[in-house]
């Protein structure tokens, strides 16, 4: 169970959003660069695209072809938000630092750029992750390892994080703007309700909780936290 206070409301949402469904089977320990890949896919709401990637042939020494590991190490491979340790493997067991976490979460964000601007890896990055509000809750140094509960706050704050993306290109390069997409609503598919009330659809009170609904109000998922003022 979880019982650091920081916590327990991201790791309930993570858990039954389904990006985290072991978070509770061991908070405490550290996240790998496998485990992380899967979180990653599923906030960019691209696990059955990444699902159809798995029979293609490995290109790490480290993931087998025809696991779902193997799909989604490709797609973030493709995406370019992600990479192998230059020696021919993944790294699927090695531990992810905090910094390197951080450089994934502010990529699929959109807000790159503004980290490599800020003085890029890893200051550019934690500079951007703090200003966007990824790393409200979790303060690490760059270096350090992140558990599983720490990963479930990084990840709740990501999914809700306004994205950054091209609006116009000039002559000089792309021009970015904030926008108010979120990878839980535009990407995942979930709206975030807060307010009491009753939902019709399944029966289920939202009184006191914040729910999140693919199809409002059928298919909701509650989260037991206090709605926010």
């Amino acid at each position: 169970s979880i019982t650091d206070a920081r916590y327990v409301d991201s790791a309930k949402i993570v858990y039954d959003l389904g990006l985290m469904e072991n978070i509770y089977e061991n908070p405490n320990a550290t996240i790998t660069k496998g485990e992380f890949c899967e979180i990653a896919v599923k906030m960019l709401g691209a696990e059955d695209v990444a699902k159809g990637m798995k029979d293609s042939s490995s290109i790490f020494s480290d993931v087998t072809t025809g696991t779902d590991l193997n799909g989604y190490v490709r797609y973030l491979c493709n995406k370019g938000v992600i990479n192998g340790d230059g020696a021919g493997a993944f790294g699927v067991a090695t531990e992810m630092t905090y910094a390197q976490i951080l450089k994934v979460l502010v990529s699929i964000t959109g807000y790159e750029v503004y980290a490599q601007s800020s003085g890029g890896y890893p200051t550019g990055y934690l500079v951007a992750a703090s200003s966007v509000g990824i790393m409200s809750g979790v303060s690490l140094g760059v270096d350090s390892t992140v558990t599983r509960e720490q990963m479930g706050r990084l990840a709740a704050n990501t999914i809700e994080t306004k994205l950054m993306e091209v609006e116009s290109f000039t002559v000089q390069g792309p021009i970015y703007k904030k926008t108010d997409k979120t990878l839980l609503f535009d990407y995942m598919g979930y709206v975030r309700i807060l307010g009491t009330g009753y939902a019709t659809g399944n029966e289920i009170s939202i009184e006191k909780n914040i729910l999140f609904s693919k199809d409002y109000p059928k298919g909701i998922a509650s989260a037991d936290v206090e709605i926010e003022n």
